[in-house]
């Protein structure tokens, strides 16, 4: 599964951009912040992205740019991929590593 996690404020902003992006439909679950009442890298915010997708927080691998908020996914168990660190042509080989 595949899920997007995003600390947006802005009601409907992240399904609007999805939509402009033509990535409608594309993620099998969507939390943001200001739905589900927590930011990144509270441990709430990832808890609700997990349950939203239907697995143990300590089963997700959240991709992200920012070890600060998005490095958080440690807290719960789960694992880091930052793109800061790993090309993007390396990210997909990262997510099939189970490090």
């Amino acid at each position: 599964s595949v899920g997007l996690l995003s600390n947006c404020a802005v009601p409907e902003l992240v399904s609007k951009t999805l939509i402009r992006a033509g990535l409608r439909g594309e993620f099998d679950a969507v939390t943001t912040s200001v739905g589900c009442g927590w930011r990144k890298p509270h441990r709430k915010a990832f808890e609700a992205a997990a349950d939203a997708l239907g697995v143990a927080p300590a089963a997700l691998t959240h991709v992200g740019d920012d070890p600060t908020t998005d490095g958080g996914i440690v807290d719960v168990g789960g694992r880091f991929v930052d793109v800061t660190e790993t090309p993007l042509p390396a990210v997909a080989a990262a997510l099939e590593a189970k490090q």
